[in-house]
């Protein structure tokens, strides 16, 4: 038994519906307002590539640390992100909605900052490896330079933290660089607390042991303070501050 045929106005309806089908499925994701997380750029795509050359093998020597989304670091043109100045080429680390990945993008680069753009990207936000989280602080030193210190911390104080200082110029040149690990500069010292401050013209890293919270039996706490300093245009260490009260590990015992 066939059909009756379709009738004019029915056939308009389906035809509308599958257009506005159409439409809905080809619109792009709707354009928010975002931070897009710049890491470095120039005023031609031709300065800026080496810096993102540098930046994707900065990039991938922290891939334990820091995760970042696909197709990043990329190079973009500021003229195509609404909020940015136009005439530059960035390097960008990603968008998000908040600018808090800008404590651990600072080990890519000290002077990576953040824009509020419009953009349709949401999904392309950085994110710190499980299990870890950063600090970041920085002093000005002499001839109007700044160091910067990044205190990668563990989760799981089974794990050391990772702690990279960079000094740079006024414009943002890179002079010196510097990289401390639990391992090699406080070995006796895990399962407590790991915090990065700035004092003065230097920064200090400070490790914790023997909590009480922890059940520890020991009389009190031990801390190993290392200071770090840029004096002579280089990143130093200035030493060791140990108070260990009994606390036979830092001891070798």
């Amino acid at each position: 038994m066939s059909r009756p045929p379709r009738s004019p106005r029915a056939e308009s309806r389906g035809a509308t519906r599958l257009a506005v089908l159409t439409i809905l499925l080809a619109a792009p994701a709707e354009a928010a307002e975002l931070q897009a997380l710049i890491l470095t750029g120039a005023t031609t795509e031709a300065a800026a590539k080496p810096l993102l050359e540098a930046a994707q093998k900065r990039a991938a020597t922290f891939s334990t640390l820091l995760v970042l989304p696909p197709g990043f670091p990329r190079l973009v043109q500021s003229d195509t992100l609404v909020g940015l100045k136009p005439g530059f080429w960035i390097v960008l680390a990603g968008f998000c909605k908040t600018d808090d990945m800008l404590t651990g993008l600072k080990a890519l680069d000290a002077g990576a900052y953040a824009k509020t753009v419009t953009a349709d990207e949401a999904a392309a936000c950085p994110a710190f490896a499980t299990g870890w989280s950063a600090a970041t602080e920085e002093v000005k030193v002499a001839q109007k330079r700044t160091l910067r210190g990044v205190l990668f911390d563990p989760d799981d104080r089974e794990d050391e933290w990772k702690f990279f200082a960079t000094l740079r110029e006024k414009n943002g040149a890179v002079i010196s660089e510097l990289a401390l690990r639990q391992g090699a500069d406080s070995p006796c010292l895990y399962g407590g607390r790991n915090e990065l401050t700035a004092k003065g013209a230097t920064l200090v890293l400070k490790s914790t042991d023997c909590l009480k919270p922890r059940g520890c039996p020991n009389p009190g706490e031990a801390t190993i303070s290392i200071t770090v300093s840029a004096p002579d245009g280089g990143i130093e260490t200035l030493g060791k501050t140990l108070v260990d009260p009994g606390y036979r590990g830092c001891r070798g015992e």
